[in-house]
């Protein structure tokens, strides 16, 4: 039999193409002109996929290392404000300096790293939106608003999945059901719910800007994908292929890229939002298997999740 179909030799054409890199579609032309005169075993067969995975692998990090060092990446947001309440997050602190570690691992340039610490800065960034960023709320479901939206939070929710879907933001929720509920200070305010179901609004929220819908209630059994898998390897971390996520997702719109995938529903999404992306991570500490560990682990674990995912949005 022949190493590869003429089918398998394209799509690793297609694949190898998407990396940029000459060297693997220089290689995959060779292998198709072996192939069209050399009878190869499966074998054989199998160490050549095996190659052309690991140079894949290779060549991924590479572009990543490239491309995290260029100027036009975009400045990244750590949102971690203390005076106000958190949930599913043990510790915003903790977040907020698995993030920072994470960046100074891969090099990321400092100067594009900027701390939201109180609700004025926040509420300004939201009224005057930069282009291309990255903002990662550290408050899990919780999302912080200004006092004098307490009582129409509707209308800061919006004005954040404008300013996603006009300004090209990249806005990463780190666990449960993203936006949930808002707080000002240590009391939090769950949005209020279709059907009796409190809290499903907020998100929906910032999706109606694209009139679309997301159900996050339901527990699912979830894998890793290969973007999983690339984008968690691009930052040198490593998370169980096989979890649970407390807060899948099953919306209405398909989802720009899946990181962790599940029969029914979706355990980690990016959704594409106008010329933005919102990030939606539904797996909780208790997913994670670390029940007899300090929660300051999980918190560093969903940290470096966020991280990695709204690059590689960015890189890929």
């Amino acid at each position: 039999m022949y190493l590869f179909s003429a089918s398998e030799i394209w799509d690793n054409i297609l694949e190898i193409t998407k990396e940029y890199s000459l060297l693997f579609t220089f290689f995959t032309f060779i292998i198709l002109i072996l192939n069209s005169f050399t009878p190869i075993t499966d074998w054989v067969k199998r160490q050549f996929i095996n190659i052309f995975k690991k140079m894949r692998i290779i060549y991924q990090k590479k572009i990543f290392d490239i491309k995290i060092k260029n100027k036009n990446m975009p400045k990244i947001y750590i949102l971690n404000i203390d005076e106000v309440s958190s949930h599913w997050i043990n510790n915003p602190r903790n977040v907020r300096q698995s993030i920072v570690n994470v960046l100074d691992r891969i090099k990321y340039d400092n100067n594009k790293v900027c701390q939201i610490e109180n609700l004025e800065d926040w509420k300004v960034l939201v009224n005057n939106p930069p282009d291309n960023i990255i903002i990662i709320n550290c408050h899990g479901e919780v999302l912080p608003i200004p006092q004098e939206h307490m009582e129409n939070w509707q209308r800061f929710y919006h004005s954040l999945g404008n300013n996603i879907h006009n300004n090209k933001w990249i806005f990463v929720s780190l666990t449960g059901y993203s936006l949930f509920s808002y707080a000002c200070d240590m009391r939090i305010i769950e949005t209020k719910g279709n059907n009796g179901y409190m809290g499903e609004n907020g998100l929906n929220e910032i999706l109606s800007i694209i009139h679309g819908s997301i159900n996050c209630r339901e527990a699912s059994d979830i894998i890793i994908s290969k973007h999983g898998n690339r984008a968690l390897r691009n930052i040198n971390t490593n998370i169980t292929p096989i979890l649970k996520a407390d807060r899948s997702a099953k919306s209405i719109i398909k989802p720009y890229r899946v990181f962790y995938y599940g029969k029914i529903n979706e355990g980690v999404i990016a959704l594409k939002i106008g010329n933005g992306y919102f990030i939606h991570n539904g797996i909780s500490y208790t997913n994670l298997g670390f029940y007899d560990q300090p929660r300051d682990i999980t918190d560093s674990i969903l940290a470096e999740m966020g991280i990695a995912y709204a690059l590689d949005i960015v890189c890929f």
